[in-house]
C-alpha cells in the first residue's frame, strides 16, 4: 500500500520543511525529506497513528527525527486513469427516523470531492480521484417537507419520492436510515424503494431498523440481512422469507442490498462499519481515498462479525 497521498498531507501542515528538500523527483519516485518539531506530535498524525515516532517507526522504520521517505508517485497526466464521476446519494428519510443512523451518509458524503478539494490538506492526486457528489435527503409527500430526527433535529428535505431528480434509476445509492418499527411508509414510497433496487444498479443501504422499511417493500425476501439484534424474532415473525444475520453480523451485503445490525444489544454506531464497508467496496472510491478518509474520520475497521 503506497502512503503517498497520506505524506503529501503531513507535508503540507509541517511548517518547516523546505520546499527545496520536499520535491526531489527522480526515475518515477518521489522523495521527501522531512524535519519533524521535536516539542510537538506531526499535526496531522491523526491520520495513521499518533505521535511522530510511532508513526514514523511504524511505516519506514526510523526513529530520529529527520526522516528520508520514498514512495511511489502517480503523476495526473494524460494516460492516467482516475476513478472520477457524480455520485448520487438519495437518503429516504418518509418519517422520523434516529438521527445517528441519519448521518452515517456523512462518511460518503466526506469522500466527495467537494469536501477533499475544501480540507486544505489533501493533495492533488486525492482530490483529483475524488467524485463529486449530491446528496438528496427524500420524504413521503404525506410528511411534509420537514422531517423530525431523534434528539429534537428536524432537517428539511430537497425532494418527495415523486420528484422525477430521484426517480428509479436517477439515483446510484440509496440510504434508508431506521425509523420506529410500527412507523407508517407510503406504499408508493415502497413501491419507489423497490423500483430503485429492481434496476440492479442502485445499492440499497440499510441501517438499523431501516431494514423494516426494505422488507415492507420486498427488497430483502430470499436475502441475507441484518437489523438489529434485539429485533431479530420479530423480524422473522413478521417477514420469514429473510435470512437473518443480525444475531451474528454488524453488516452484510447480499447482491445490491446492505443491511446494517444495530440496537441496544448490536450498537447504533453499526451503520458507521455499513458505510466503511461499502466505501471499502470500490465502486465509487479508489483504496487510497477511502483509506485516508475512513482513518480521517477514524471510524475504524471492525470486523463484519460480532
Amino acid at each position: 500500500t503506497s502512503y503517498g497521498g497520506v505524506v503529501d498531507a503531513l507535508i503540507r501542515v509541517v511548517s518547516d520543511v523546505r520546499t527545496s528538500e520536499a520535491n526531489q523527483t527522480t526515475g518515477g519516485r518521489l522523495r521527501y525529506v522531512c524535519q519533524f518539531p521535536e516539542d510537538e506530535p506531526i499535526m496531522a498524525s491523526s491520520l495513521l497513528v499518533s505521535g511522530r515516532e510511532e508513526w514514523q517507526a511504524k511505516h519506514f522504520g526510523l526513529k530520529d527525527t529527520r526522516a528520508l521517505v520514498e514512495v511511489e508517485t502517480n503523476p495526473i497526466d494524460s494516460t492516467t486513469t482516475i476513478m472520477s464521476k457524480h455520485v448520487r446519494i438519495g437518503v429516504f428519510v418518509p418519517n422520523m427516523v434516529q438521527a445517528l443512523d441519519c448521518v452515517t451518509v456523512d462518511i460518503l458524503g466526506s469522500m466527495s470531492k467537494e469536501y477533499v478539494g475544501a480540507v486544505g490538506i489533501m493533495p492533488p492526486h486525492i482530490i483529483a480521484m475524488a467524485p463529486t457528489t449530491t446528496i438528496s435527503y427524500i420524504t413521503q409527500p404525506s410528511t411534509g417537507d420537514h422531517v423530525p430526527l431523534s434528539s429534537g433535529l428536524l432537517i428539511k428535505t430537497s425532494n418527495f419520492y415523486t420528484d422525477e431528480e430521484v426517480a428509479p434509476g436517477n439515483l446510484d445509492i440509496v440510504v434508508v436510515p431506521g425509523p420506529d418499527p410500527a412507523a407508517k411508509i407510503d406504499e408508493a414510497g415502497l413501491q419507489w424503494l423497490k423500483a430503485h433496487f429492481d434496476t440492479g444498479k442502485v445499492d440499497i443501504l440499510s441501517v438499523c431498523t431501516g431494514l423494516y422499511v426494505c422488507a415492507a417493500a420486498g427488497i430483502a425476501d430470499g436475502r441475507l440481512a441484518s437489523g438489529p439484534r434485539d429485533f431479530q424474532e420479530d423480524l422473522r415473525a413478521r417477514y420469514p422469507k429473510i435470512k437473518l444475520v443480525g444475531g451474528k453480523q454488524r453488516w452484510v451485503q447480499d447482491g445490491n442490498f446492505w443491511s446494517s445490525g444495530d440496537g441496544v444489544l448490536g450498537g447504533v454506531t453499526n451503520g458507521n462499519d455499513l458505510m466503511a464497508a461499502y466505501a471499502r467496496s470500490g465502486k465509487y472510491w479508489p483504496q487510497e481515498l477511502a483509506e485516508l478518509i475512513l482513518a480521517l474520520v477514524d471510524v475504524g475497521d471492525r470486523s463484519a462479525s460480532f
